[in-house]
């Protein structure tokens, strides 16, 4: 079996698809629906070399070794490439969630496509009084549809961990969640009327623990309700500014993601 580590250069050029087994299991198999796009969308020949991911932390190196019409044999083809979890010691990003409350389909699909991208490790749909019945239940369908943009974003963005995606949830539900013992860490909720910005409260949270994890809440863009921003006061959630205008609830979200994922 081949144990080398190849050139990052090399390794930057191999194309990533999932994996639905690993060579730490004796098989090397990809997940269906990446084996049937590397057959018949790229068209994958013999030699060709690949990476596997299994989305908690570990890429392995691979190279196709026959193709039919039924599919695509893989093995192994060097050295597993392994990344430290978010906020962990040597991680490229802190552990940073945005909770949201989500926005029409199609928006909350290319939002989270870019709050993959930049790291986020948890994103959580939030349920408020303004939503309308489509973000209240996930139906089978679009759950599926969510799940897909984080498998394509994570292979564009080369991200070895899955991101967590939960949801949707009231907000009390939420907070009772993440307030508690089981979840205790450090939240606080988006206002463009509030004094303090996000960037120094970051930085602030972040000396005093490095390894801290931090939850952003993000409201939809009419507002909380009286009742929800009284529950948010309720649990002491600190207040926090992105910029000078009032943004729209995707581009807030995935600002708040890049300032937050700053090391």
């Amino acid at each position: 079996m081949a144990t080398h580590r190849e050139p990052e250069s090399a390794w930057r050029a191999r194309r990533m698809f999932w994996l639905a087994t690993t060579p730490e299991s004796g098989e090397v198999q990809l997940e269906p629906a990446d084996e049937q796009h590397l057959l018949r969308v790229l068209r994958a020949r013999p030699g060709e070399r690949i990476a596997g991911l299994d989305g908690s932390g570990t890429a392995w190196p691979l190279v196709v070794e026959s193709v039919d019409k039924h599919g695509v044999s893989v093995r192994l083809d060097g050295e597993a490439r392994h990344e430290a979890e978010a906020g962990a010691a040597g991680a490229r990003v802190p552990w940073i969630e945005l909770a949201i409350a989500w926005p029409r389909p199609q928006v909350g699909e290319d939002m989270l496509d870019g709050l993959v991208q930049l790291g986020c490790a948890r994103v959580t749909a939030l349920v408020s009084g303004r939503s309308q019945e489509w973000s209240r239940d996930w139906t089978p369908a679009r759950r599926e549809r969510l799940e897909r943009v984080v498998r394509e974003a994570s292979k564009q963005s080369r991200r070895l961990w899955r991101i967590e995606l939960g949801g949707p949830l009231e907000l009390e539900s939420w907070l009772a969640e993440r307030t508690s013992g089981a979840e205790s860490g450090t939240c606080a909720v988006l206002d463009p009327r509030a004094e303090r910005l996000l960037a120094p409260w970051v930085r602030e949270q972040r000396a005093q623990r490095p390894d801290v994890r931090l939850s952003l809440v993000v409201g939809p863009e009419g507002g909380w309700s009286a009742e929800e921003r009284a529950a948010l006061a309720a649990r002491g959630l600190p207040e926090l500014a992105l910029a000078g205008h009032v943004l729209r609830t995707e581009l807030a979200a995935q600002s708040a993601a890049a300032i937050a994922l700053q090391p």
